[in-house]
């Protein structure tokens, strides 16, 4: 009787040091191959091909397209940045949406408010867009921070429920 098949085996290609994207910071990680050979009684005989390729970060474990040896943390960095600010305006829009619409002075507070917490002044466009998006998914904080929500750090957390706080009080209090 004779046991023939195919299997696919796991090789080390290569290891090094990189930017992972889950530990945001350099880690050690090896650059995995996975080959499909076929088999006589189990053992891997013949090569086939190779079925994929993978890298495994050796801090979380998590794997991720070889692409990611690529990665710019700096432009990383901008991308996230950018995405959280957006989260912000989106939040503190919504907030200022749940009493009607928003006028040219919740506007400018919304701007204020923004560049006294993150020292940036919003682009005009950016404001209009975080109040278009809430307009089409209205009251909807949750959907907002759900881009950032895995990346976020607690002094993230904090910025943005401060703002929050300060767009819904800057009308002239809370109201129950």
């Amino acid at each position: 009787m004779i046991v023939f098949g195919t299997r696919g085996v796991t090789s080390s290609a290569a290891s090094g040091n990189f930017y992972c994207p889950s530990c945001r910071g350099q880690s050690s990680y090896t650059h995995k191959r996975v080959r499909r050979f076929f088999t006589l009684y189990f053992i891997p005989v013949i090569p086939l091909g190779t079925i994929g390729e993978y890298v495994e970060c050796g801090g979380c474990k998590g794997t991720f397209k070889p692409e990611v040896l690529h990665l710019d943390p700096a432009a990383a960095q901008t991308d996230f940045v950018a995405e959280f600010h957006r989260a912000m305006l989106r939040v503190m829009t919504s907030m200022t949406m749940i009493n009607g619409p928003i006028g040219d002075q919740e506007m400018d507070r919304i701007r204020t408010i923004f560049q006294k917490l993150t020292g940036q002044a919003p682009a005009p466009d950016e404001v209009q867009l975080a109040m278009k998006d809430s307009t089409a998914a209205p009251h909807s904080i949750v959907a907002a921070l759900a881009p950032i929500a895995q990346n976020v750090n607690d002094h993230g957390k904090e910025l943005i429920v401060k703002a929050a706080c300060l767009v819904a009080s800057s009308g002239g209090g809370f109201q129950a």
